[in-house]
């Protein structure tokens, strides 16, 4: 992971150090920024085979392009732009998108083109060679610029996954990024894809990982809640109760072993944390969402091998499990 950031740097070197090193010698890109502006940046980018992700936040008026000297280095991958907050628009083949949150264009970094931030915003970019993309869309050159509509499913679950995995440490982890970049080469898929062909192979693979990472942390979210169910979820996130249980069924655990190891972890960390002292175990296991205290007390013991009572006193005593 690389992070590149204006704080820290003189308000008068921010421009010139931004252009040279993150613009020319990272992104092999030309940076332009208005010279009476406040130049913000802070980008982090992730490297992994077969895909570059770069996200953050930059300042308005600033423009990142590729020009006629930058493309003759001979790189045409594809470059899927995600606008997050604020206002930013894509030109390139004489087309000019304007973006607000939530929009999408994909655009080729063989070909000149730029990207300009009309007002301070937030944004990831996915940089992916399109020979990536090849077997599952034909010509993948031909969906540049072409326009992506905001409420595709497939462009909200990839946001999702990508925030999920950005606060998460599954980026860092090498032995899972081969999987984790084909779900995201599978969800630009469907993002970018019109053939049916393409559309089923990804729905097969990188969907159901985002959705299960989706739902996953959905349940995390609301894990206090004594109602949470798959019914629940699967009203949330528009598909069936079957569905919710058959993407669980294909991953380490069913929905509800998931349910209540997230129930324990959080009874858990407020056994075991000094700001719950006063709390009665009962007030604890209800705020987990244990409907009843006696099940509470039987899931703890078979999970950490001891009462909830014995957990606390065993963490007072400087022994915590």
């Amino acid at each position: 992971m690389l992070r590149f950031s204006t704080d820290g740097l003189p308000e008068r070197e921010r421009i010139p150090t931004w252009r040279e090193v993150f613009g020319r010698q990272v992104f092999r890109v030309d940076i332009e920024a208005p010279a009476d502006s406040q130049f913000v940046g802070d980008i982090t980018v992730h490297r992994l085979p077969g895909l570059k992700i770069l996200s953050g936040i930059v300042g308005r008026g600033v423009r990142t392009g590729r020009t006629r000297e930058l493309i003759a280095d001979g790189v045409n991958d594809l470059l899927l732009v995600v606008n997050c907050s604020g206002h930013m628009s894509v030109s390139q083949r004489g087309q000019d998108r304007s973006m607000g949150p939530c929009d999408a264009a994909l655009a080729s970094l063989g070909e000149i083109g730029g990207i300009v931030r009309d007002t301070t915003g937030t944004s990831f970019s996915l940089q992916i060679p399109q020979s990536a993309l090849a077997p599952f869309v034909p010509h993948p050159d031909d969906a540049v610029m072409r326009p992506i509509p905001r409420d595709r499913a497939a462009l909200r679950l990839l946001m999702q996954y990508i925030d999920i995995l950005r606060q998460s440490e599954t980026l860092a982890a090498p032995e899972l990024a081969p999987l984790t970049v084909r779900h995201i080469h599978d969800l630009v898929v469907l993002t970018i894809a019109s053939t049916p062909d393409a559309l089923d192979m990804a729905e097969n693979r990188g969907v159901r990982a985002a959705r299960l990472a989706a739902i996953k942390a959905d349940i995390a979210a609301n894990i206090t809640r004594p109602d949470l169910s798959a019914g629940m979820m699967a009203q949330r996130h528009g598909v069936s109760r079957r569905y919710i249980h058959r993407l669980f069924e294909h991953s380490d655990c069913s929905f509800a072993e998931f349910v209540l190891e997230q129930r324990l972890s959080c009874a858990h960390r407020m056994l075991t944390d000094v700001r719950f002292a006063e709390w009665s175990i009962g007030a604890i296991a209800l705020e987990a969402g244990f409907a009843e205290r006696s099940h509470f007390n039987r899931v703890t013991r078979q999970r950490y091998g001891v009462s909830p009572s014995d957990l606390r006193a065993a963490v007072k005593r400087g022994e915590g499990k």
